[in-house]
Parts: structure tokens; sequence; C-alpha cells
């Protein structure tokens, strides 16, 4: 089962991807050291505090390899459009970043991918 509601694994997962297509912070991680420590003011904390979304260890270990997979797409020849992941590179880059790759994983990236291809031809749309 493919689906979900944004505050359940799934749904978190595929609001993460949408933000990330939709070029409004997704890959940005909480834990940024150059940010973590910084002093924002009131109405920016609500802000961040509305948009964030709140990962479990696993679900983090997918987003991250999700990010890491970013410049992995493979594009339409004539118009750059993004057509998906090259599945191809996801278990070395999975190896690489020390992430146990397992079919439930795998399930959870091509959701997020799903996603994220939503959102990139909604943004083409316009």
């Amino acid at each position: 089962m493919l689906a979900g509601r944004e505050g359940d694994a799934r749904g978190k997962l595929k609001a993460l991807a949408a933000r990330w297509a939709g070029g409004r912070g997704g890959a940005v991680m909480a834990d940024d050291a150059a940010t973590a420590n910084a002093k924002l003011p009131a109405w920016m904390k609500r802000k961040e505090e509305k948009n964030e979304i709140q990962l479990l260890p696993d679900e983090a270990d997918t987003a991250q390899l999700f990010l890491a997979l970013g410049t992995q797409w493979r594009r339409h020849a004539m118009t750059g459009m993004c057509l998906g992941l090259d599945y191809g590179v996801i278990p070395p880059t999975a190896q690489m970043l020390g992430i146990a790759l397992n079919p439930e994983r795998f399930l959870d990236l091509r959701m997020m991918e799903q996603a994220a291809l939503e959102q990139i031809a909604r943004k083409a749309a316009r």
C-alpha cells in the first residue's frame, strides 16, 4: 500500500518528496549544524514549526537516501522533464550511506518518487 496521510510514515515521506520537487526546502535537514543554534524571529519560528516534517529514524534513513538520489533522475532528452529515478544507482548509494535496502524501503522510495513526479507535473502545468 503506497497511500498515506501526512501524519503517518508514508504520508510524511510523500510530503517531503513533494516539498523537494516543489523547491520548498524539503531537502533541508532540521539538524543542520549551521542553523541549529540560530536565533529566529517569532514569526519565522511559527512558520518553521508549521512546515516541519518530523521523521522517525527509519523514515529519516529513507528520506536521506531519497535526497542523496537528487541528481540521479532520468530525464527526457528533448524537454529535460524528470521521468523517474535511475533504479540502478539506488543500491550503491544506499551502501555508501550505510543504509540497509529492503523491499519496504524500496517501496517507500518509489512512493516518494511518485509524489515528486506529481509535484513536478503540477509545476510544469502552471
